[in-house]
């Protein structure tokens, strides 16, 4: 029975991120799938999973063999202005509705 080691990138893709940010972790995770690939014991036993996030994150790559990833085309993802900043100048908790007392 093999191991299995599981790797979760979970990658800031908003838009403090963008320019040289985003191309810095896009430019990191290549590098490090290609640092694992030379290693026989990470071939064997490493799998791995892209999460960007933003307002909300969202799977790129689900977890699988470090052998079938392939490194992401990472792009910015907007924040959603109305119901964060927006919504607590207006008074609202944007995840419960309530306004501020």
């Amino acid at each position: 029975m093999s191991r299995r080691l599981p790797v979760y990138f979970l990658l800031d893709c908003s838009e403090s991120m963008a320019g040289q940010p985003l191309l810095a972790v896009q430019e990191g995770v290549a590098k490090t799938l290609a640092s694992l690939r030379k290693d026989p014991y990470a071939l064997d036993t490493v799998y791995v999973s892209v999460i960007a996030f933003a307002a909300k994150a969202v799977v790129l790559t689900p977890l699988k063999e470090l052998v079938a990833v392939s490194p992401p085309t990472l792009s910015l993802r907007p924040l959603d202005f109305f119901r964060g900043g927006l919504g607590f100048i207006a008074g609202v908790h944007p995840k419960r509705g309530e306004k501020k007392l």
